[in-house]
């Protein structure tokens, strides 16, 4: 499924995400964090709304953004764990839930530690 050109003028902000590999078996020691996906065009990252913080059931000390990601060739796989660095800002959030929302956008719940 293709965007349309008009939905396409949203996709403003480059991220990046970085997977952390699983434990290694012979050494036991988790590896750093390697890039999964460069250079994505997403929404902006904002705060979430009231029913999706509601629905997630979350009074903590992290902070909830959500973006759409374009996946308008339908190879992106973004999974819960994975870090999504904002290249414009250099923020870095890590994914708390990934949702599909239609087969050309992938709507993304981050979470930051939230300033004191």
């Amino acid at each position: 499924m293709k965007v349309s050109r008009a939905s396409i003028r949203m996709f403003t902000v480059r991220i990046k995400v970085e997977r952390t590999p699983p434990i290694s078996t012979a050494t036991g020691i988790k590896g750093s964090p390697e890039v999964a996906y460069e250079q994505l065009m997403a929404t902006p990252i904002d705060p979430v709304s009231k029913e999706t913080v509601e629905r997630l059931l979350t009074e903590s000390p992290i902070g909830l953004f959500e973006t759409f990601v374009l996946n308008d060739d339908n190879r992106i796989t973004i999974m819960k764990g994975d870090e999504i660095t904002n290249l414009d800002d250099q923020k870095v959030y890590k994914v708390r839930e990934p949702m599909a929302w239609t087969n050309a956008q992938i709507q993304l719940v981050l979470e930051q530690q939230r300033s004191s």
